[in-house]
């Protein structure tokens, strides 16, 4: 089974906003803060925590403050193989009310300009939400994060413009369908995730899960679907071979259990399986911490293969 255009809300990316690093102040609630001297007590300086490969398109596993501008630049081509080009920006921005907790919230744009055509541009639907880290011992946290997508986003409603509409879909697809919360904007979607983290001798290895459950708010017409559920699942594998550098690699899944119209035209509209790999630097400047960030993502199988979809993620997380 394959997924080309899920209908329903599904946010994989919901609260990846904050990307600490060794030393970083958004660890606080990380690896044990306090070194035992000889005799059982706590030594005044606190031992490093061990460095952190932010995913790229699962959420973090730490909680913290800070501000991230992730943008995909995607390559496509059309169903007469024809070039398309698409720009899908997130803006994220999280608070951090205490260690291991934060609220957070997200807003996406995009431009897409087809073969022949207008340009066409949409605005999504915001989302809000909170993150909880905690930390087991041994390197090994757990994430805990929830996200509500509000349904007022472009597109959306029984008229639609029918150039923001393919906006939408043009974006789910750039950002490889883990954001689709944010362009389902008929639908108001809740989306709990849970992520585990080890972090040790310079290695990431995360895994994450989430169940996105959509409800129709208005544009029955359109979305005849009355309520949209979707699975989603990744891996990320990342090392820190210098303080000042992270290479991370991981596959995600994203499948529909609603059977949707699309899914009924399609069996491959029922599932998609992408993988992303690249490079992230982490600069300190004063109390921030920059994680610039340069990716290549590409679908594994249709509908993004179908495609042709070749995404370059230029990423700009900032800690706080």
């Amino acid at each position: 089974m394959r997924l080309r255009n899920v209908r329903l809300a599904f946010g994989l990316m919901a609260i990846l906003f904050a990307r600490p690093v060794r030393g970083d102040s958004s660890l606080e609630s990380g690896p044990s803060l306090a070194a035992a001297t000889p005799d059982g007590q706590p030594s005044a300086v606190a031992p490093p925590p061990p460095p952190y490969s932010a995913p790229w398109g699962l959420p973090s596993v730490f909680a913290g403050t800070g501000v991230r501008l992730d943008n995909s630049l995607a390559f496509s081509h059309d169903p007469m193989n024809r070039s398309v080009f698409t720009t899908a920006s997130i803006f994220g921005a999280s608070y951090r009310l205490r260690p291991g907790v934060a609220v957070a919230a997200k807003l996406g744009w995009v431009g897409n300009q087809p073969a022949t055509g207008d340009a066409q541009t949409t605005m999504s639907n915001p989302a809000v939400g909170a993150a909880f880290t905690l930390p087991i011992g041994n390197g090994i946290f757990l994430g805990a994060n929830f996200s509500v997508a509000i349904p007022v986003g472009m597109g959306g409603g029984n008229m639609p413009d029918p150039n923001t509409r393919a906006a939408n879909r043009a974006g789910t697809y750039a950002r490889s369908t883990l954001d689709q919360a944010l362009f389902t904007p008929n639908y108001l979607t809740l989306v709990p995730m849970l992520s585990a983290a080890w972090l040790g001798h310079d290695l990431t290895v995360q895994a994450t899960t989430a169940l996105s459950q959509g409800i129709r708010t208005r544009g029955d017409m359109v979305s005849t679907d009355a309520y949209q559920t979707a699975l989603g699942a990744g891996l990320h594998v990342g090392y820190t071979p210098i303080e000042l550098l992270s290479l991370g690699a991981e596959v995600r899944y994203v499948a529909t259990l609603t059977t949707t119209p699309a899914v009924k035209a399609d069996s491959a509209n029922r599932e998609q399986i992408s993988t992303a790999f690249g490079v992230r630097g982490h600069f300190k400047f004063g109390a921030s911490t920059i994680h610039p960030g340069l990716s290549y993502t590409r679908g594994i199988d249709a509908p993004m293969s179908r495609a042709a979809y070749n995404i370059i993620g230029v990423d700009l997380p900032v800690a706080l």
